[in-house]
């Protein structure tokens, strides 16, 4: 996801404020991935719960409306919406299910 994001903003030629906070919401799953796959506390509960919900709203109507806007087809809006569903399910189980 990292590297197609990263390849997204240097490949489009409109870079706006949103690739900025999709770039960040991304890095931000990737921390909590790694903060579930290694058992590691790195914030409290609740942050990761308001970051998830926040991701994943942000990141759905990033894909479903504001893609459209730039431009985006229907190909693109369902290969964005299936790939970040590993980094989703590991923020669910780390923020809402886990010891941590």
């Amino acid at each position: 996801m990292a590297a197609f994001t990263a390849l997204a903003i240097l490949v489009d030629k409109h870079f706006a404020l949103v690739d900025v906070v999709d770039a960040v919401v991304l890095v931000m799953g990737l921390v909590g991935l790694f903060g579930f796959s290694y058992k590691r506390k790195l914030a409290t509960r609740n942050i990761w719960q308001t970051f998830t919900i926040f991701a994943i709203s942000y990141h759905y109507l990033y894909s479903f409306i504001l893609d459209r806007k730039y431009g985006g087809t229907p190909g693109d809006t369902l290969l964005t919406a299936i790939l970040p569903l590993p980094i989703f399910i590991g923020l669910i189980l780390y923020s809402f299910k886990s010891k941590i």
